[in-house]
Parts: structure tokens; C-alpha cells; sequence
């Protein structure tokens, strides 16, 4: 589960998808899905890397 990788709430996933930001997501028969390479871009684009 999505929530338990990143040691978040189900609840800000869901305000996530609302407004639109996240990690891509398929919706099939009511149920949301994320696909394993879309977290880990998702996760790759929000790498920070400190400047010194």
C-alpha cells in the first residue's frame, strides 16, 4: 500500500488525487491503483539534493 511506503494517511493520498498532485493513478471498478513505475518516477522528480 502506497500509504505504508511512505508513511502517510490514506486521507492525503485521496486530497492528493482531489486537487491533483501525486503520483498517477488508475481507477478500475472503484478501485485506485498505483503502478509501481509511476511511484518510483514520482518519487525520482521529488528527489532534493543539498547545494553547499
Amino acid at each position: 500500500m502506497l500509504a505504508d511506503r511512505w508513511v502517510c494517511s490514506v486521507a492525503r493520498l485521496q486530497r492528493w488525487r482531489t486537487v491533483g498532485e501525486g503520483p498517477p493513478y488508475l481507477k478500475i471498478v472503484g478501485k485506485v491503483l498505483y503502478r509501481l513505475k509511476d511511484i518510483e518516477a514520482y518519487e525520482e522528480a521529488s528527489l532534493v539534493q543539498k547545494v553547499i
